[in-house]
C-alpha cells in the first residue's frame, strides 16, 4: 500500500489548493479529484527494471478555452520504481539485502491541452490530453529482505549517493470517458501514459564510459470524480 509522509501530504495540499485558486477566478469548467493505479517502468536503452505498480491520487481543474477544447491542469502524488529479484550489494560490495523494491515519491504537476467531445446518444463524452508535466522527488527508499524480514533501507545505503534525481521533466498522453452526462454520479474512467524527457535515475559505473541514465514510463488507470 503507498504510505505517504505527513510531510509530503501537506506540500501536495498546499500545492493542489494553490493550483485550484489560481484557475478559479477563471470559471472552471470542472474541479475535481482522482485515483487510480500506475505501472511504472524504469527504462534505458538496453533494456527496463521490472516494473512497480503502486497508487496515484491528485486534484485537477479544467478551464474552457472554446468549443471543445479545454486547459487541463493538475496537481499529483506518484510512487515509482521497480520490483527486482536477487542479491544485492552496496558500492563497498557488502551485501545488504534481497528482492529489492526501490520506490520514489514525486509531486507532479500536469498542465494539458483537452480536446473533449460527446461520445454517442448515451450521455457519454470522450476526451484525450496531452501536455508537458514537471515531477519533484519528495523521498526515496528501498525494501530489502534481510534475514527473512522486510526491511526499509534508504537508497544511499545501497548504492552510495541516491541515484535518483530531484526534478524530472516528461510528457503525458491520455485518453478517457466522462459518464457524467450517462451516471446520477459524475465519474470518469481515463488511461494514460507518461514518459520521461529528462533523466530520473543515474547509476555511476566505476568505468565513466559505461554510467547508465534511466527514464520512467508509466501507465496509470484513473477514476475521477468532478464536483
Amino acid at each position: 500500500m503507498m504510505r505517504i509522509p505527513m510531510l509530503t501530504a501537506r506540500r501536495f495540499t498546499v500545492f493542489a489548493l494553490i493550483a485550484l485558486a489560481a484557475a478559479s477566478p477563471l470559471q472552471a469548467q470542472e474541479v475535481g479529484v482522482k485515483l487510480g493505479l500506475s505501472s511504472s517502468e524504469l527504462r534505458e536503452e538496453r533494456g527496463g527494471l521490472a516494473p512497480l505498480t503502486a497508487l496515484n491520487a491528485g486534484a485537477f481543474v479544467a478551464v474552457p478555452v472554446t468549443g471543445v477544447w479545454s486547459v487541463l491542469a493538475e496537481a499529483n502524488l506518484y510512487r515509482k520504481g521497480y520490483d527486482a529479484d536477487g542479491e544485492i550489494r552496496n558500492a563497498q560490495n557488502l551485501f545488504v539485502g534481497t528482492d529489492p523494491e526501490v520506490q520514489a515519491d514525486y509531486v507532479s504537476a500536469l498542465v494539458a491541452v483537452r480536446y473533449r467531445a460527446a461520445w454517442g446518444d448515451d450521455g457519454l463524452a470522450f476526451y484525450a490530453l496531452l501536455g508537458p508535466r514537471l515531477d519533484v522527488r519528495v523521498a526515496d527508499r528501498a525494501l530489502l529482505s534481510v534475514d527473512g524480514d522486510r526491511e526499509e533501507a534508504e537508497l544511499e545505503a545501497v548504492f552510495g549517493p541516491s541515484p535518483t534525481e530531484s526534478t524530472v521533466f516528461g510528457a503525458t498522453a491520455g485518453v478517457g470517458v466522462d459518464l457524467s452526462g450517462a451516471l446520477a454520479v459524475p465519474l470518469l474512467v481515463e488511461l494514460r501514459l507518461n514518459v520521461d524527457a529528462t533523466t530520473a535515475w543515474s547509476v555511476t559505473d566505476l568505468d565513466p564510459f559505461d554510467d547508465v541514465d534511466y527514464r520512467f514510463r508509466t501507465f496509470d488507470l484513473r477514476v475521477g470524480y468532478s464536483f
